[in-house]
């Protein structure tokens, strides 16, 4: 007779914790530039205890519309030389349209009381943004990997110039598992959601500038 019928002890769900994937990134058929739509933005910490998101995002252009692309953007402490990491925030921020005069005015404008990170991480979901990725192996498999965000005009520029797609440049030297692990921190130099997030004066002041989505 089938040992069936027991009790269940539900004690383990009272601390319970959704566990807030992102999903894995995809393979692009080429490298180059697209455009992708914010779905999330996790904050957290970088191996070495810098402040930093980690951002999903889904491509919108047509021939790779759908494709989730995951990165990481620092957006706090310093590198080897001293200089301030979250010049990758900038760079995140002109991806979405801000000009650097918006930049430097939001950043001056929330000096005296900086936002949370999480309502600032909030104000960036559902903005557009333009990527440029490359394919790498990981792990044995080949994904494609957010290298840089780049301007709108950087991408519509490429684009009319037929050069916003190129061939995967890791195809050529692919040839079986990797041996090195790789981090998803970017190389560049750098609408508030719809669940209730608080209309803080970080979300006005972005509000007010008026960009794009």
């Amino acid at each position: 007779m089938a040992d069936d019928n027991y009790n269940v002890d539900l004690s383990g769900l009272i601390n319970y914790v959704p566990f807030e994937g992102l999903g894995s990134n995809g393979l692009l058929k080429f490298d180059g530039l697209y455009t992708g739509l914010v779905t999330k933005i996790i904050p957290g910490k970088s191996g070495t205890g810098n402040p930093k998101w980690t951002i999903a995002q889904v491509v919108q252009d047509e021939d790779e519309k759908g494709q989730n692309l995951v990165s990481t953007v620092l957006i706090g402490g310093v590198d080897s030389k001293g200089e301030p990491l979250i010049r990758q925030l900038g760079a995140f921020m002109t991806s979405i349209g801000m000009t650097l005069d918006q930049i430097k005015k939001f950043a001056s404008d929330n000096a005296s009381k900086p936002p949370d990170v999480k309502t600032l991480a909030s104000l960036f979901v559902g903005k557009t943004v333009h990527i440029q990725c490359e394919a790498e192996p990981y792990e044995g498999k080949m994904s494609t990997k957010v290298q840089n965000y780049v301007s709108p005009q950087a991408y519509v520029d490429a684009k009319a110039a037929n050069a916003h797609r190129k061939p995967r440049r890791a195809d050529a030297t692919f040839s079986g598992p990797s041996t090195t692990t790789t981090s998803m921190s970017l190389n560049v130099g750098g609408p508030a959601m719809s669940n209730g997030a608080p209309k803080t004066d970080a979300a006005a002041k972005l509000a007010s500038l008026g960009l794009p989505i």
